[in-house]
């Protein structure tokens, strides 16, 4: 088995265990899970699309959450499970530690139910909780000298996926092999190959991340003919994040820009104007060209010479 192989079976053999883990919360016979390890490494479409397969809908929600945001969004997705992205505050603040022990403990016997408070004696509210909690981080859960941090450990199956890089390099591979990504199969593995040698030449860590929301990107942009730069630099430059002397010979974006520019002219007035002869004038108007020139632009944007469904005829 070559080494790619054999790192990509690996990473697969990991994802089967994490996906086993939320099948448990999915299904009841876990109350919650904590993901973490560094970022870039798909943590996220795992859990989602692992969750979306298992339905119920789960609940999605990420960024700054306050403690009473928990809380409410546990009162109002009480049978739910709710998945947690990037909320590493949450888990520094003892309310919220002590809202999440009560999310995910046991009650006696085999029952899912607990019950979840919030408030000062006299004026709590509370609620009753028969979900679970799946929670994604780039950071560990906490200290183990903590009691509550410890405590909520032990109530859930806390997982370290920190893959190592030659798996993350077979991974970016195998989702270049899908055809699912806006390029041809041939031309995301060329992006791949590139990113992943540039990586190795600069000592950066490869990340599913930079692949897929910024190498791939950039390639579309430039086969669009909408950058001066080779791909080839524009993935360079963000794997040294820094702005680099392009190597490659630079396009002239002038025309291009021009032309971009004439296509959404021409494509407003296609869908707004009502006649030929007004058409042909607000071209003219605009671009000081000929009408031929507003039709050849049309067709590039596939209208041909056809026209839109007839608006009011003209005043």
């Amino acid at each position: 088995m070559s080494t790619a192989s054999s790192a990509l079976q690996s990473l697969h053999r990991k994802h089967s265990l994490i996906r086993d883990r939320l099948r448990g919360v999915a299904s009841g016979r876990a109350k919650g899970a904590y993901l973490y390890g560094p970022p870039g490494t798909s943590k996220t479409f795992l859990v989602r699309t692992t969750l979306d397969s298992l339905g119920p809908s789960p609940v999605y929600a990420n960024g700054h959450i306050t403690t009473r945001g928990l809380f409410e969004l546990i009162a109002e997705h009480r049978d739910s499970v709710i998945a947690l992205d990037d909320v590493n505050a949450l888990f520094r603040d003892k309310t919220a530690l002590q809202i999440f022990l009560a999310a995910l403990g046991r009650q006696s016997g085999s029952s899912r139910v607990t019950t979840v408070r919030y408030g000062k004696a006299g004026d709590a509210q509370e609620v009753e909780f028969t979900g679970g909690i799946v929670a994604i981080s780039n950071q560990p859960l906490g200290t183990r000298e903590n009691h509550a941090v410890r405590a909520l450990g032990d109530r859930v199956h806390v997982m370290e996926y920190s893959p190592s890089e030659a798996e993350i390099e077979a991974q970016i591979l195998e989702i270049a092999g899908t055809a699912q990504l806006g390029v041809s199969v041939p031309d995301a593995l060329a992006v791949a190959d590139f990113l992943l040698a540039d990586c190795r030449n600069a000592g950066v860590r490869p990340s599913v991340r930079l692949y897929v929301d910024k190498a791939l990107p950039d390639f579309q942009q430039w086969q669009a003919e909408e950058s001066e730069s080779h791909w080839h630099d524009l993935v360079h430059a963000d794997v040294s994040q820094t702005v680099i002397v392009p190597k490659h010979e630079l396009r002239d974006m002038s025309r291009q820009d021009q032309i971009a520019a004439e296509r959404r002219i021409a494509a407003h007035l296609y869908a707004t104007t009502c006649c030929r002869n007004e058409r042909a004038f607000e071209w003219m108007k605009y671009t000081g060209k000929s009408e031929s020139s507003l039709y050849r632009r049309l067709e590039e944007l596939g209208h041909g010479n056809q026209m839109p469904p007839p608006p009011p005829p003209c005043e």
